[in-house]
């Protein structure tokens, strides 16, 4: 594990809570840090380079929570939880003049999650295998986009949100 590249990112989320992305400099990132840009470089190419770097980092915490359990309704509580903790971090990377590119990322991330999950949890193993990448884009933009909904309000009920989300998901939503 490289300690340094970790360190930057861990200070990039840092800054990422106090202020938009757009606001974020490399030089803002490297003092922190007590690097130098050049080091900087060496492990990124630019602020959203490090962004991804730090998003799979986020993710692949998060899916190591969610392994722990088998059941949807858990795994998506995990996964507001985290969402909701995380309310400033997500709400500077989508009030940035670079949301769209912040967005990309984000979608990937939520796809990518939503796809070892949907896997593991066989939750579309009634769906064409033809018709898999349509099914988990729409799942990911409408995570996303509840998620990010859900993160402007002020009091949030995670677990009545990952019931209805769960329901949604498996399509029971009428039935319940």
């Amino acid at each position: 594990m490289n300690h340094t590249k970790e360190n930057i990112a861990s200070v990039f989320l840092d800054l990422l809570e106090s202020k938009p992305i757009d606001r974020i400099s490399v030089k803002d990132v490297v003092e922190v840090c007590g690097i130098t840009r050049q080091t900087f470089y060496y492990h990124f190419t630019d602020i959203f380079d490090l962004l991804s770097y730090a998003l799979e980092k986020k993710e692949a915490c998060l899916l190591q929570k969610t392994e722990t359990t088998s059941d949807l309704r858990e795994g998506l509580r995990i996964i507001i939880s985290a969402f909701i903790e995380n309310k400033r971090f997500f709400q500077n990377l989508m009030n940035s003049q670079n949301r769209e590119q912040a967005e990309r990322i984000l979608l990937s991330a939520a796809r990518s999650c939503l796809q070892k999950q949907a896997a593991e949890k066989e939750l579309f193993s009634q769906i064409k295998y033809a018709d898999m990448d349509i099914t988990l884009t729409f799942h990911a933009y409408a995570l996303f986009g509840v998620l990010y909904e859900y993160c402007r309000k002020k009091d949030v009920d995670v677990d009545l949100l990952a019931d209805q989300l769960c329901r949604l998901v498996q399509g029971n939503m009428l039935t319940e």
